[in-house]
């Protein structure tokens, strides 16, 4: 009897095909599909993805793949069944990498967790402490974006900085071949990220601070990692967990963003490159062309100065605040009242003293045709004040 093999994890990512055949590696129940991944192959035969390449190179009976278009390996899901059948020693058993756990919001694929939850459900029930621990590889990435953050005198450690740090020669992984076979480029992605702030960042003395959110990119590369059936995490995944979804929102890194890629290309890339049965397509394009960055002005919308005399476009990043009066944060309906301050903890105000924001969609920004994101006069709700001077930030 031909054995089952179990649902991948969803990815919960839609949009470009780039598979030889119609269904997508992720994104379909395995039973719905003709063809398989490698990921999906290795989840079959409860090993690792590495131990599905020694299998497709040394066992003689193994079943023949083919190459779907972007460069990864396709099998045919009745041929796994059937070895997987006659074949119950495949070897080592994967070893699945550490996850987040305790206080920790990981955005990841529910399936993903669920398997490594009873990978370590017995480490779990002898009391041991599972912490996710960051690799050598992830250590030195890290190291990378903090060189990188110095260098344009940021006092932070963003995503963007881990997705430069990708494309360094340095990087561990294979996250800058991916990036260069898309034509991202490390030069123009690094001036086209420096120009998102408009005027150039103080120099300071202060060391650069990793924020939450970039803890937990760099923490959910584990479940990319765990998603492709890999033990070791290194810089394909960390790319991955940059290009996923944040709340629903947009991808984690605002500069990949405006590379307007989407996620499932990504991971198809990364298979293709870490597979090593091809070589990785290459972009037509020398160097592929951005998508707006960040806030972008807009003619028909006057802003005020800054007290300093800024030009409050050209001192970004903004954060956003929330108005707030005598009981706390003022929400109207479900939507909470927010404003914009500038890097320099600033409110933006227009000519006219109003102070501004995004205009948002069930919490998403609205963008014109272009491609910007809508930045509209707002009004401040009664009883509320604006903060004469706040800390900047992200948008």
């Amino acid at each position: 009897m031909a054995a089952e093999l179990p649902q991948p994890p969803d990815r919960g990512l839609g949009g470009l095909n780039t598979y030889a055949h119609d269904p997508p590696c992720y994104g379909r129940r395995v039973a719905d599909k003709a063809l398989i991944c490698a990921p999906e192959v290795a989840t079959a035969l409860g090993v690792g993805r590495q131990r599905v390449a020694e299998l497709a190179e040394s066992a003689p009976d193994f079943p023949v793949a083919e190459l779907g278009r972007a460069g990864h390996r396709l099998w045919s899901r009745t041929a796994i069944e059937r070895w997987a059948a006659a074949n119950p020693d495949r070897g080592p058993a994967f070893n699945p990498p550490e996850l987040p756990v305790e206080g920790r919001i990981i955005r990841a694929p529910l399936r993903a967790v669920e398997a490594w939850a009873h990978a370590y459900a017995d480490r779990q029930a002898g009391g041991a402490a599972v912490v996710a621990r960051m690799t050598q590889e992830t250590h030195d990435i890290l190291r990378l974006a903090r060189s990188e953050a110095q260098a344009l005198n940021h006092s932070w450690i963003d995503s963007d900085h881990l997705l430069l740090a990708l494309l360094r020669p340095e990087a561990p992984g294979a996250a800058r071949a991916v990036l260069h076979s898309l034509g991202v480029a490390l030069g123009r992605a690094r001036r086209v990220f420096a120009e998102s702030f408009g005027e150039p960042f103080e120099p300071h003395e202060r060391e650069p601070t990793t924020p939450p959110a970039t803890q937990e990119a760099l923490e959910c590369a584990n479940v990319e990692a765990l998603d492709l059936r890999d033990e070791r995490v290194s810089g394909e995944h960390v790319l991955l967990a940059l290009a996923r979804e944040r709340g629903g929102a947009s991808p984690r890194s605002h500069l990949l963003w405006s590379y307007g890629f989407e996620a499932e290309l990504l991971h198809a890339r990364v298979l293709a490159a870490t597979e090593g049965v091809t070589e990785v397509p290459q972009s037509p394009e020398a160097e592929r062309a951005v998508k707006p960055e960040r806030v972008t002005p807009r003619p028909d919308l006057e802003l005020a100065p800054t007290p300093a005399c800024h030009d409050p476009w050209r001192r970004q990043p903004w954060a956003s605040l929330a108005f707030c009066d005598a009981s706390g944060p003022v929400i109207q309906g479900r939507t909470l009242r927010q404003y914009f301050v500038d890097r320099d903890g600033n409110p933006v105000l227009t000519a006219d003293g109003l102070p501004v924001h995004l205009t948002l969609d069930d919490g998403v920004p609205r963008v014109d045709c272009h491609g910007h994101r809508i930045v509209i006069p707002v009004e401040v709700p009664p009883g509320a004040a604006l903060a004469a001077h706040a800390a900047g930030g992200i948008v």
